[in-house]
């Protein structure tokens, strides 16, 4: 997958004020139900884009989940979290969550990050998931994206200021210590499907970022660019973007 390089600068163009293209997704409020436009074919074919697909996608794609659910296998995409997690990639923390290991070790399981949480973005894994990590917390942008405690009161993050075993770093709510303190991971754009890389001007994505200018920016045409070392994985851009699947997504960073 390519990944974006250099600055750039935001376009004025507003994604608010023009049609939504063939292939966008307008989501409810937990990100359970989307409605996706059509449009017409272009060279990746309508199924990758979002329009109607044809009689044999649609019996191949009714056979594979079929198949899937008859034999208890899990299927992700089945739940829209993408065309390449259904492998199950490694969960994505709360924020001032300690290294993996240290954090399987340290956590309790008493989810009370969970029911802290002011957007109610983190959920626990089923008891049984592979790894010991059945009953810890884990963010699922899709459905909801750590808002780094924007809109609430208090000096602390919410889920560091109530874990009582220090699995979670306590971090303040300073760009200084959220910069130190938070690697939930880091957002990777798929320039295939990415809106502003394919001749329409979104810009969703920098708009909903927390850091923007720092961990995003955009250049011509509001195409986005990932500053790795600014990014903390809050998942703001996955949660934004209009495309599905999205075209911006959060995944744990590479050692």
């Amino acid at each position: 997958m390519r990944r974006a390089t250099g600055r750039g600068i935001r376009s004025a163009v507003s994604a608010t004020t023009r049609n939504w293209p063939p292939g966008s997704s307008r989501c409810d409020g937990d990100g359970g139900v989307c409605e996706v436009t059509g449009g017409g074919s272009d060279r990746r074919g309508d199924a990758m884009r979002g329009g109607q697909p044809t009689r044999r996608e649609f019996v191949k794609h009714a056979a594979v989940v079929g198949a899937a659910v008859g034999g208890g296998v899990y299927l992700a995409s089945v739940e829209g979290v993408g065309r390449d997690e259904a492998a199950d990639p490694p969960p994505l923390r709360p924020p001032g969550a300690l290294p993996e290991s240290a954090f399987l070790a340290t956590c309790i399981r008493c989810l009370r990050c969970v029911d802290a949480c002011p957007n109610h973005a983190l959920v626990s894994l089923p008891i049984g998931t592979p790894g010991g990590q059945g009953g810890t917390p884990t963010l699922r942008p899709r459905k909801a994206a750590c808002m780094l405690c924007d809109t609430d009161a208090g000096e602390f993050l919410k889920c560091t200021e109530v874990c009582p075993s220090g699995a979670l770093q306590l971090v303040r709510k300073t760009k200084e210590e959220i910069h130190e303190k938070v690697h939930i991971g880091v957002a990777e754009i798929d320039f295939d499907l990415c809106y502003s890389y394919n001749n329409w001007s979104c810009g969703a994505c920098f708009r909903a970022c927390p850091l923007a200018g720092e961990a995003l920016t955009v250049g011509l045409w509001e195409r986005p660019t990932v500053h790795e070392e600014a990014c903390v994985g809050c998942g703001c851009c996955e949660r934004a973007c209009i495309r599905y699947p999205h075209a911006i997504r959060v995944k744990v960073k590479s050692a």
